[in-house]
């Protein structure tokens, strides 16, 4: 029984029922039994289709960040929670926890983060940028929320010290003063250090701005201001009086404090290391040391220690540990961290500079003797952590994804929902490459947060893979939130170098030739194909053993001339480079054959990057299979390739650029097709491609006046009467063969084709190529230039127009068309045949879709026969540049994936072409051709989406984007792997995501992603299956993001948190009785007492309180609990009122009820005053 899906099908099945009355019984069985068998495939195939998709399932958030933080300026560790936080220039804060919990946030003036701080075991850290505004975050949530903030106005912000366990922060500005600032309410104390006061009397200079402050360990009530000219001032805070000053001769960077507050360290700008004493004899420093000078080399230069830490073992060792302070060559500094302990010097180089470093010990008190754990040293472009307790100081091994700017990103694919075994067989590939010694063994020293106990992956294996600029390509595990590195492949190996590293002779090229523009991948991930900088072309297949073996290459330019400047001068003879008919190999850079004569002086071939020759050693993995280089022509590169695709059920490979197409056998190892873009429409090119303006150009007779036209389509040239007897002959040849193309499009069998040669269509190139090869045209111009109808567009029913030199209209004269998309499927390149066969479906830079035939021999036979490829005379046309092309069949399913086309049945005629397909549901051959359209054909251009079915080629929708926005990136991808809910997802220049649902393009979803869009982001912006996607941010980090709201909501669920509710800071070290006893022990100060009421009150224009999101919530849960309040007391006043009302009518009652009853007994009285008692 046929099946109705929804009304509309119910109504047309109703109409077909009435108007087929006339038909026999018998047409009506049959046409039923067929109809069965077809599955109810109808006229219109979007009237069958039901989609799934609402908005209400969309919603576009990031969902996980990647990578390592762009430009570092700031780190600050919390040793309680141990959670780790990195600000940057550009105002963003990453707070890193165990691997898979983090959490990112941004400060809206995007101003540079100088210093970060915890606020220990609280969930809270403060920020200060360059703003000149202190930020006070909170953690506790699922993302950060601003509590609160103070700009300063007058005075630059420097540094800031808080204390342990205080709510008192001291903020030293530009200025040389000292503010302390209330941590609970954002509000400047009364207590202020001026500068004046904290210098010495006999000074007259100005300090500069404070670059330190911190508190003796040992005695809170005494801080110690640094200032930028070397000054330093122990204040006392009880007192309001500086106790003592000290004066470095050199510039000094930091400060690290004894354990015993007796003493301190000071690093200098000239490689030193200043220690004071509290309270130094005559002003002098205990000693001067220079770590990395040698003896007798006084006059050597060393480099500034930025940074030392000061921390003594419970064994009484003393460590210093520092950055910098090694000695300057002509190269510079090499960066490092030195370890010293005692006199034992280790000194650790780093790859990049240590921009800051943070000791971790087992103390997060620094009153007490305390064991050095571990060293998180913040570099440029990495974050390492040194195993202090360790043999040999080794390093943690990273568990986080934070090396990708090892060489710049510079292209991506982003696979979800791969095939489950990849993952784990990349992962042992990478394993194997390692190097298993010089790791720590202890645990990954930041390891805070709390896991829910659940898999943050959503069920689907997710692949990522970048290019490099060094042309190499890495692969990464992005199924959960903690990215992971899995394997790398080095295709620059695979090319000869010279000992300077650039590429060998020739013209200049490029800085990096190697560098990976264009990814690709099969759906089962067991091929990958690549574009390189070169315009070269690798296919690379994934191997379990290792091989040895050479690596097949082959030299195919695409060249296509329409510029009339060009090499005018050279030679008045008017040369086209030959190319090979459509079915011809090429195995070199020269083409020389029957029928191809051109001056070889003219046409230099050069060749930039040369594969390395001999049998090469290929480890397990991706192997190298197949390379394909791009010639240089006459020193001119090529375009750079901008388009490829692999089909591994065809065995083939294309790839384009600016001027052709490419189509290689992979399997045999052949070049199918190598041609100019406009010579694929053949005679049906629609538009008029002179090399100047198409006005009418005068004659001449001289020889130098070359004109240059398209030879390879003789019938769009009227040729005058000089023109050579011998080329009026190719000519009608030309024509004959295209009436034979045209013949065998309508069914009949090509003898071209039966004797292996590719297509009648493959003559005509062959002779055309010969003739625009060797032609010398003198004294010639071009006539009336006419094209054929095409008699399949989906836009016009004709596309005839006149191509004569006086055609006014200006947009049918084009310079060049480039390929800029390619999708190879099982489809219909026939309008109105139900032929189905394997297809190249060929998107251009001027908006036309082409379709070539393929025909792919048995499978037993495939590795022997060759493939034939024919143009189909098949042209979409749309307005704008084409991006993405996709198939989808009756059932929706995305042409691509592995499942077989549902719906679609073959037919008899298409027997013999679907063996080498795989894309027919049935083999077998049924009574009756299909009915009704069987395919959706999906196009994004620049401009928007249209959606055309198949074979009828009919437009069944469109959707145009806005004046002035254009589509820089699109995908079309299958929504949570289901086949009825396909989807494609366009990004905007003017950085938004749009989704519309296939076939009939409703807008899903329509929401700004980025602010402004960026370079980066168009090159790197990729969309996946189930509406997943990643791009690049900066350099070093990469976005996923989601606009699946049930994926959204998953991964939310699985998502830790930062902050642990359970964990307590430590207790303080106890005083022993004889410190206790003689003083010697840390003092108590109430810095409530010094810094609160009593101080008095600041200026109210040094700073100004801004209340953050989390304050103005509490501030208004506060005003609406006493709004509540309020009303309660008011309800109960009103009702105390009507209860004393109530109790006043009852009094008045009272008292008339007792009025009465007085004069009721005065009456009575009276009554019985003057009677006897006998009278009674």
């Amino acid at each position: 029984m046929k099946k109705f899906p929804n009304f509309k099908g119910v109504l047309e099945n109703i109409r077909g029922s009435v108007g087929s009355g006339e038909k026999s019984v018998k047409d009506r069985f049959t046409s039923w039994l067929c109809s069965d068998d077809q599955k109810g495939v109808p006229a219109r195939l979007e009237s069958e289709i039901i989609e799934a998709l609402a908005p209400n399932h969309f919603k576009l958030e990031r969902t996980s960040l990647h990578g390592f933080p762009f430009k570092p300026t700031a780190v600050a560790f919390d040793p309680v929670q141990k959670v780790l936080a990195i600000g940057n220039r550009h105002g963003s804060v990453r707070v890193l926890g165990k691997p898979g919990l983090d959490m990112s946030f941004q400060h809206d003036s995007r101003s540079a983060v100088i210093q970060l701080d915890w606020l220990a075991n609280t969930g809270q850290l403060v920020t200060a940028c360059c703003d000149d505004t202190i930020y006070l975050w909170d953690i506790k949530k699922e993302e950060a929320e601003l509590v609160q903030s103070l700009r300063f106005n007058r005075e630059r912000i420097t540094c800031f010290y808080t204390a342990l366990k205080s709510k008192w922060m001291y903020i030293g500005t530009d200025k040389g003063n000292v503010h302390i600032v209330n941590l609970d309410s954002f509000s400047l104390s009364g207590y202020t250090i001026q500068w004046n006061k904290a210098i010495d009397m006999m000074q007259t200079t100005h300090p500069g701005q404070v670059i330190h402050l911190s508190e003796n360990p040992a005695d809170p009530s005494k801080l110690l201001i640094g200032f930028e000219t070397g000054t330093l001032c122990l204040w006392d805070l009880s007192n309001k009086k500086g106790e003592q000053r000290y004066s470095n001769m050199k510039k000094f960077y930091s400060v690290s404090w004894h354990w015993e507050g007796r003493q301190f360290v000071c690093s200098c700008s000239d490689g030193s290391l200043i220690t004071w004493p509290l309270r130094p004899q005559a002003g002098k420093p205990t000693s001067i040391i220079f770590p990395h000078k040698k003896k007798g080399e006084n006059s050597a230069k060393m480099s500034p220690i930025d940074k030392v830490e000061w921390v003594v073992s419970r064994d009484g060792d003393s460590y210093f540990i520092f950055s910098g302070g090694l000695p300057e060559d002509i190269t510079g500094t090499q960066p490092s961290i030195t370890v010293m302990q005692g006199k034992n010097v280790t000194v650790l180089e780093m790859e990049f500079c240590v921009l800051d470093f943070i000791l971790i010990t087992d103390s997060v008190y620094r009153s007490e003797q305390s064991n050095p754990e571990c060293v998180i040293v913040l570099l440029s472009n990495d974050l390492v952590a040194i195993d202090l307790k360790s043999t040999g100081l080794p390093s943690y091994e990273n568990p986080y994804a934070m090396d990708f700017q090892e060489s710049a990103v510079t292209s991506c694919e982003y696979i979800v929902n791969c095939p489950p075994e990849i993952i784990p067989a990349l992962y042992s590939l990478g394993c194997r490459g390692k190097a298993q010694a010089g790791w720590s063994m202890r645990e990954w020293p930041i390891s805070g947060g709390v896991d829910k106990g659940k898999d943050a992956c959503t069920s689907q294996f997710e692949l990522l893979v970048t290019g490099h600029a060094d042309g190499s390509v890495r692969f990464w595990d992005t199924s959960t939130n903690c990215m992971q590195a899995l394997c790398r492949v080095r295709t620059q190996k695979l090319f000869e170098k010279n000992k300077s590293g650039k590429v060998e002779g020739g013209p200049a090229t490029e800085d990096d030739p190697y560098a990976i523009t264009g990814i690709t991948l099969s759906p089962d991930c067991k091929s990958l194909l690549l574009a390189g900088q070169s315009a070269q072309v690798m296919l690379f297949k994934l191997l379990k053993k290792d091989t040895v073996g050479e690596v097949a290459c082959l030299e195919i330019p695409i060249i296509y001339e329409v510029s009339a400047e060009r090499n005018t001068e050279a030679s008045p003879n008017c040369e086209f480079p030959a190319k090979p008919p459509l079915s011809v190999a090429s195995q070199s850079a020269s083409y020389s054959g029957e029928g191809f004569e051109f001056e070889k002086k003219k046409i230099e071939y050069y060749v930039p990057i040369k594969v390395r020759a001999g049998q090469l050693k290929k480890p397990a993995g991706y192997q190298p299979d197949l390379i394909c280089l791009t010639p240089w022509v006459n020193q001119e590169p090529p375009a750079p390739i901008s388009c490829l695709h692999l089909n591994a059920v065809f065995g083939l490979l294309a790839y384009g650029n600016g001027s052709g197409l490419v189509v290689i056998d992979y399997i045999q190892q052949k070049c199918l097709l190598n041609m100019g873009t406009a010579d694929l429409y053949g005679s049906n090119d629609p538009y008029q491609r002179m090399p100047c303006s198409p006005r009418h150009l005068p004659d001449s007779d001289s020889e130098d006046c070359i004109v240059k036209v398209d030879l390879r389509n003789f019938s769009q040239v009227q040729n005058n009467s000089g023109t050579p007897k011998d080329e009026k002959e190719k000519t009608v040849e030309g024509k004959k063969e295209a009436a034979s193309v045209k013949t065998d499009e309508n069914g009949t069998s090509s003898p071209a084709a039966s004797k292996g040669t590719s297509s009648p269509a493959a003559a005509k190139e062959n002779l055309t190529g010969a003739a625009g090869a060797g032609a010398k045209l003198k004294n010639t111009k071009p006539k009336t230039l006419q094209k054929g109808a095409t008699g399949s567009s989906a836009d016009e029913s004709t596309l005839s127009k006149s191509r004569s030199s006086s055609v006014g209209s200006l947009d049918q004269v084009v310079q060049g068309e480039g390929v800029t998309s390619l999708h190879f499927a099982s489809s219909f390149p026939t309008r109105g045949e139900f032929d189905i066969s394997p297809c190249l479906f060929i998107g251009t830079s001027l908006g036309s879709i082409l379709i070539i035939v393929i025909q792919i021999p048995e499978n037993d036979k495939r590795d022997s026969e060759g493939v034939i490829v024919s143009p189909s005379c098949s042209i979409f046309r749309l307005k704008a540049p084409v991006l993405e092309i996709c198939l989808l069949d009756s059932s929706l399913y995305l042409s691509q994936r592995v499942p077989p086309l549902q719906g679609v049945k073959a037919t008899s005629r298409a027997g013999s072409s679907n063996s080498g397909g795989g894309g027919s549901g049935s083999g077998s051959p049924v009574p009756l051709p299909p009915q009704g359209d069987q395919q959706v054909l999906a196009v994004a251009t620049e401009r928007g989406v249209a959606v055309y079915a198949l074979p009828s080629q009919r437009l069944t929708g469109n959707n145009t984007l806005a004046e002035g926005v254009t589509v820089v990136r699109s995908g079309i991808v299958s929504w949570s792997g289901s086949k009825q809910s396909p989807l494609i997802l366009l990004f905007t220049s003017s950085g938004t995501i749009k989704g519309l649902s296939l076939p009939s393009l409703r807008v899903m979803i329509e929401v700004n992603l980025v602010a402004a869009n960026s370079p980066r982001i168009t090159r790197t912006i990729q969309f996946s299956m189930g509406g997943s996607g990643v791009y690049f941010t900066n350099p070093n980090q990469i976005q996923k993001f989601s606009v699946n709201s049930e994926v959204i909501r998953v991964l939310k669920e699985a998502k830790g948190k930062l902050f642990q509710e359970n964990l307590e800071l430590p207790e303080e070290p106890k005083q022993g009785f004889l410190k206790g006893l003689f003083g010697g022990g840390p003092k108590i100060l109430d810095r409530e007492e010094l810094f609160g009421e009593s101080s008095g009150k600041a200026s109210t224009s040094l700073a100004k309180v801004i209340p953050g999101q989390a304050k103005m919530q509490d501030l208004q849960g506060s005003s609406i609990g006493a709004t509540s309040e309020v009303g309660k007391a008011k309800e109960k006043l009103v009702e105390r009122g009507q209860k004393l009302s109530e109790i006043e009518d009852r009094t008045e009652l009272m008292s008339n009820e007792a009025k009465i009853f007085a004069e009721n007994s005065n009456h009575l009285m009276l009554h019985f005053k003057n009677k006897k008692w006998y009278q009674l």
